[in-house]
């Protein structure tokens, strides 16, 4: 009886340590960067699916005739409310990106810079919708209406190269996401 009790206390000690450091790799391990990436690339590619939304309800809006102001105007609120639609889809897909916890500090830092390459995109797309906006206000018999169409094409021009200029960052950044996310 003596020897089964000392026997069993070593065994305690052996095992004990054992299971100890096996619980906690268990707990210290959170989700795999296979895993992460997964969630990273699902909500960019949302983002995908929303632009492909908003740009074949692009395609349903005809273009602008200045001899029918009336025509116009309707098509400039077309064009207006899509993008405004746009926006807010866009908002919601990086809402989702942001929200992602994700603990790999390299993909925290990806899903950081391509989170601000959607708000300066939002803020451009936001801007050529009040540039274009503003051509729906223009009386064009009035004398200043050149003038007044020279500025908003100047503001939707400036929208244009901003949000390019952020597509093309967001698209290295993607480019930077797969490139680490295939490296598992």
């Amino acid at each position: 009886m003596l020897y089964s009790r000392h026997q069993s206390k070593r065994n305690l000690y052996l095992i004990l340590p054992l299971v100890l450091g096996l619980a906690t790799v268990l707990v210290s391990c959170g989700e795999s960067k296979v895993s992460q990436c997964n969630k990273l690339i699902g909500e960019i590619n949302q983002g995908q699916t929303v632009y492909q939304k908003s740009a074949d309800a692009m395609k349903n809006i005809g273009g602008f005739n200045p001899t029918k102001p009336e025509e116009m105007k309707a098509q400039i609120t077309k064009i207006k409310d899509s993008l405004e639609a746009f926006v807010g889809d866009l908002r919601k897909v990086n809402q989702g990106i942001k929200a992602l916890a994700l603990e790999d500090k390299k993909l925290k830092e990806l899903q950081n810079n391509y989170s601000t390459q959607l708000e300066v995109m939002s803020v451009g797309f936001e801007d050529s919708s009040k540039a274009i906006s503003s051509l729906g206000t223009i009386n064009f018999t009035a004398p200043d209406a050149v003038k007044q169409v020279e500025s908003s094409t100047k503001g939707i021009a400036e929208s244009i190269q901003k949000v390019s200029k952020a597509g093309q960052e967001s698209s290295l950044v993607v480019g930077e996401i797969n490139t680490y996310c295939d490296g598992k």
